[in-house]
């Protein structure tokens, strides 16, 4: 990354991403596919365990590594927040910092002509309605592991269970050979 020109952390926290790194997250639910990301809002717990999310903003861009604070010059905007959403996030009702808070579910439609090598630039903005009070807010990709098809499936399943046949039928051999 090329620097942190909000309230980013710099380090590891931060780095470049690409729309290859974002296709690795695909979901699909009720027939629509989505990319799927996992935030982590770092909030205390008790009464001050709340934050609002009032901004989500997703560009692609041939450009790495772009420090601007001119969020609409960071490329093509792929993905917007409407003008009236908020989400207001409760961090109590997860066992602490690490563990997650929110699944975002981005429509891949919205990243149509986009090419594997573009950069994407993620951009929230947090505490309109409910502010930080603690650790700061990440976000991570959720790999998604592909699900055998069950025609892959069965045969990896009668692997098993012939040698597990073979091992008790050799047992049982052994057994009656030697008189038990």
């Amino acid at each position: 990354s090329g620097g942190t020109p909000f309230d980013d952390k710099a380090g590891p926290w931060t780095h470049d991403l690409t729309f290859g790194d974002l296709q690795n997250t695909q979901v699909t639910l009720g027939g629509v596919s989505y990319f799927k990301l996992l935030l982590d809002v770092n909030e205390p717990g008790g009464s001050k365990s709340l934050i609002s999310l009032d901004q989500l903003q997703f560009y692609t861009s041939t450009a790495g590594s772009q420090t601007t604070t001119n969020v609409g010059s960071l490329g093509s905007l792929r993905y917007t927040f409407g003008s009236e959403d908020r989400v207001i996030l409760d961090a109590s009702r997860n066992h602490g910092s690490g563990s997650g808070d929110m699944y975002a579910y981005i429509p891949t439609s919205d990243f149509a002509g986009s090419k594997k090598s573009d950069f994407v630039y993620l951009y929230a903005h947090f505490g309109n309605t409910d502010a930080s009070q603690a650790g700061f807010e990440e976000w991570a990709l959720v790999n998604v592991a592909p699900i055998p098809e069950m025609n892959a499936l069965f045969p990896i399943i009668g692997f098993f269970a012939l040698a597990f046949a073979t091992q008790h039928l050799r047992r049982r051999h052994t057994r009656q050979a030697s008189g038990i």
